[in-house]
């Protein structure tokens, strides 16, 4: 069913509002190649690693060369997709060559995994350093949260006896402390770009236990309201699929 949508959607491609394109012909690669379908669970890995460059490609080429970069995904996006990701690059949140900042967002934290846990090259480091750039440049802090703590649970559980253990906690603690300091820090030099802007209302809304404060300021409170509004009002029969999205637009 899901190869039908895909082909379905092809005929129509000029009709979508926005576009799955590129997701669905590497899902469809990654389906019908028997070389793929054969290996083991490294070598899905090893594509979790490649989304992940590509999409940190796909970021510095629409900062730094947005001509190449929209000339590139006029061919990948439908002309609403090209507006919309060109709409939400203008306040300072970048997708690469996906439509969505979470898809992109998504690709990269996972590759940032794979190359902390099953990489072991020379060039992990720079690696690694790049991908955590074009995370923070997606203004993705949930994910930036989620991937450190993550990261600092799998440290945690993975000590071989109980000494071991307790000092990973002494560390992991440090890290923590050290991470929330620096972001704060950064979040007062480089205000202008979009993920420490959001960073530095995010934290004071913190150290003031204000969570509602911080999601009415993120707009998120509004939009879960409305969620809560049309569900009540359409529990039955709902709003139809991937309607949201235009009727969220009208809420201030």
């Amino acid at each position: 069913p899901f190869i039908l949508v895909v082909v379905a959607n092809c005929f129509t491609y000029e009709n979508m509002s926005k576009s799955y394109m590129l997701l669905y012909f590497i899902f469809l690669f990654m389906v019908a190649n028997p070389y793929i379908n054969s290996c083991r669970f490294d070598r899905l890995i090893k594509w979790i690693k490649v989304m992940g460059v590509i999409t940190v490609v796909g970021i510095v080429i629409q900062i730094f060369a947005p001509p190449v970069y929209n000339l590139l995904i006029r061919y990948l996006f439908s002309s609403e997709g090209v507006d919309y990701v060109n709409t939400y690059a203008g306040r300072g949140y970048y997708s690469g060559f996906f439509h969505q900042v979470g898809d992109a967002a998504f690709y990269v934290s996972a590759s940032i995994i794979a190359f902390l846990y099953l990489s072991d090259y020379k060039y992990k480091k720079m690696v690694l350093l790049a991908l955590f750039i074009g995370l923070f440049l997606l203004s993705k802090r949930s994910l930036v949260f989620a991937l450190v703590f993550s990261v600092l649970v799998t440290f945690l559980i993975t000590g071989s006896n109980v000494a071991t253990k307790i000092g990973r906690v002494a560390i992991a603690l440090l890290v923590a402390i050290v991470f929330v300091y620096l972001l704060r820090i950064l979040s007062g030099i480089f205000i202008d770009i979009k993920f420490f802007e959001k960073m530095a209302y995010s934290l004071d809304f913190l150290s003031e236990g204000d969570i509602d404060g911080m999601l009415l300021q993120s707009g998120r409170l509004d939009l879960y309201d409305y969620a809560k509004l049309l569900f009540h009002e359409n529990f039955l029969t709902g709003i139809g699929w991937g309607e949201f999205i235009g009727k969220s637009s009208m809420v201030d």
